[in-house]
């Protein structure tokens, strides 16, 4: 029996071998290990990373088609506190490589510096927030340990949520 995670990733693997949108990419394992792979934006890869036109992409496409997607004990007993994965190669020489991932990137066990944070946020909010207004946010953010209130950092966001709702 599949855990739900590998439903979730790798079934039906002829499928995931192949999506054909972006949204459906976020959802594939095999594609997650091409983008990996063949190098993202942000801190690995980022969302502008699984566009439509990507999951369609013939050199992933052909590296998907070699990605298979199994269950792990120890990451099925991790799941849902973190999304582990290991990853098992076979070189063209006969050489088996692993490697193993069991804590996320930006929990507890692997946090991300405030450099990584800020270069996340910038990813994350690119054509929704100005620039000029991501950097104030950020930056109040970094500081909000010595913020007396919150008006300063959601003010930036409260003007281009309401003007996005307008719209």
């Amino acid at each position: 029996m599949a855990t739900s995670t590998v439903r979730t990733i790798g079934e039906p693997l002829e499928v995931k071998r192949s999506p054909e949108t972006g949204y459906q990419a976020q959802f594939s394992g095999p594609y997650a290990f091409a983008a990996g792979l063949f190098g993202g934006g942000g801190l690995g890869t980022a969302l502008d990373d699984y566009s439509d036109e990507l999951a369609r992409d013939p050199a992933r496409r052909a590296l998907m088609a070699k990605v298979d997607v199994v269950g792990d004990e120890r990451c099925s007993a991790i799941y849902p506190f973190q999304f582990p994965a290991v990853v098992t190669v076979t070189t063209t020489s006969g050489e088996v490589l692993v490697e193993e991932v069991l804590a996320n990137r930006g929990g507890p066990a692997r946090p991300l510096s405030d450099e990584e944070l800020a270069t996340k946020f910038r990813d994350n909010v690119a054509g929704r927030l100005p620039d000029d207004a991501a950097a104030k946010v950020r930056d109040d953010v970094l500081a909000l340990q010595h913020a007396t209130d919150l008006t300063s950092v959601l003010e930036p966001l409260s003007t281009t949520f309401q003007r996005g709702a307008a719209q």
